[in-house]
């Protein structure tokens, strides 16, 4: 059985898409594009569960663009192509990845794609990864900027749940937005030595060129390295502390739990270290004082990738394994298994990754969607001597309930299902032999 593999994050095909991918192209477009939170449009599904949903082809239908930057882990440059409107085809295209699989990419895109240029964003720590995200588009009124979960992948905008936000700014006139300076912050902090920073450069000015002052939402990123003083302070689960430390104080005393629902788990180390320490710490804003169960966990379940759209799969893509999971069943007290049936997607897999807090009676009061998954490696963790340390690029995009009527939609239901007695997290290095929902096993050795 066909593998994909978390340690060769590069693919190339040239045009034309998958009849699969054809198909979701016919159907209509909605003719309005809001800031704010989308899911990607799963085919399986019928008309009901795809409100609010958009293809990525038709998301790049809605915004026309001109130009446009997309920065990720996984590409294909095909099948990127292949999502914007034929006649749009050849607009200057950048495409952001890790430094090592730079040179993979571009040998492909030189045969193919003569519009597109390729960065190779630099890793300096071993095992991070350029884990970020985020495409830019112009069009001829307005910028626009999607945060999403998904890699520019077809399986991952067709059979899984993901999520992304997406805002404009008119180019008509300029205004100081503090959305945008994060955003800037992040290019900026990330990529200005990077070779072919000149290409990240332009998007940033085009962005301080925009009116965004209307988004009220906040950036939260982590860039690679190694950081003391101040700087210690400054990006990963310490920058999202100072982001919610900014709330309104009652609304960061409401908090009675937090959600941490994601597709793949890092060592974390001893449970009061990190992840029910200075993790969770973070997630409250900085309060110190919290029963240490506060912090709930959804992953899939063993069941939940077996009868999955795509079976087992759907397991190449949550990479967590069985050496990180025995240094830490701590985390079965905690895991929840996904449940989404309200979004008709308990079968589509959740690739997206979100982080939650909940007042007591269950109501979100802040949402973030990010590319971060549980990891140290995402998020950073403090040494003795005050380093703190972030081998990942990250981005997300936390909105915060800032009056009772703003509606915050997760893409899971509540209440949360916890894991049955006899229910596994699914391991990606374990052998799995009751077939799944299309007939196959899973076996790694």
């Amino acid at each position: 059985m066909k593998r994909a593999s978390s340690s060769t994050p590069v693919e190339l095909s040239a045009p034309p898409p998958s009849k699969r991918s054809s198909s979701s192209h016919d159907k209509t477009v909605p003719v309005k594009l809001y800031n704010g939170v989308y899911w990607s449009k799963i085919s399986e599904l019928p008309h009901r569960f795809n409100q609010n949903a958009l293809t990525l082809n038709e998301l790049i239908s809605l915004i026309r663009p001109v130009a446009s930057i997309h920065f990720n882990f996984c590409v294909d440059a095909g099948f990127l192509i292949s999502q914007y409107p034929p006649h749009l085809r050849a607009c200057p295209i950048t495409i952001v990845v890790g430094a090592q699989h730079k040179e993979e990419l571009q040998q492909g895109v030189r045969k193919h794609f003569r519009n597109i240029t390729v960065v190779g964003a630099p890793l300096p720590i071993p095992y991070g990864t350029h884990h970020t995200k985020l495409s830019i588009f112009e069009s001829e009124t307005a910028l626009h900027v999607v945060v999403s979960t998904a890699n520019l992948l077809s399986e991952d905008w067709e059979y899984k749940t993901q999520g992304f936000y997406h805002c404009q700014g008119s180019l008509d006139d300029v205004k100081e937005s503090p959305f945008i300076n994060q955003l800037c912050g992040y290019l900026e902090d990330g990529y200005s030595k990077t070779p072919g920073w000149d290409q990240i450069e332009y998007w940033r000015d085009r962005l301080k060129s925009a009116d965004f002052s209307h988004i009220k939402d906040h950036i939260v990123y982590s860039v690679p390295g190694r950081f003391v003083g101040p700087d210690a302070a400054k990006y990963g689960h310490r920058m999202l502390r100072t982001r919610i430390q900014g709330f309104p104080e009652d609304l960061k005393d409401r908090v009675k739990k937090v959600i941490a629902q994601c597709s793949s788990i890092g060592s974390l180390g001893a449970e009061k270290s990190w992840f029910a320490g200075d993790f969770t710490k973070s997630l409250l804003g900085g309060r110190t004082q919290f029963d240490d169960s506060i912090l709930d966990v959804i992953y899939p379940t063993v069941g939940n990738i077996r009868t999955s759209f795509e079976g087992y799969q759907a397991g190449s893509h949550f990479p967590y394994n069985n050496k990180n999971h025995q240094r830490q069943e701590f985390l079965m007290k905690r895991f929840h298994k996904w449940c989404s049936h309200n979004l008709g997607r308990s079968r589509a897999m959740p690739h997206i990754k979100t982080y939650t807090g909940l007042d007591a009676d269950g109501k979100p009061l802040w949402f973030l969607l990010t590319s971060a998954n549980l990891s140290k490696a995402a998020w950073g963790e403090q040494f003795q001597n005050g380093m703190f340390q972030i081998r990942s690029y990250e981005l997300g995009v936390l909105t915060c309930a800032l009056t009772p009527e703003t509606d915050i939609r997760l893409p899971y239901d509540l209440p949360l299902l916890k894991y049955g007695p006899n229910e596994k997290p699914w391991l990606v290095d374990l052998n799995y032999t009751e077939p799944d929902s299309i007939g196959t096993q899973w076996r790694v050795r």
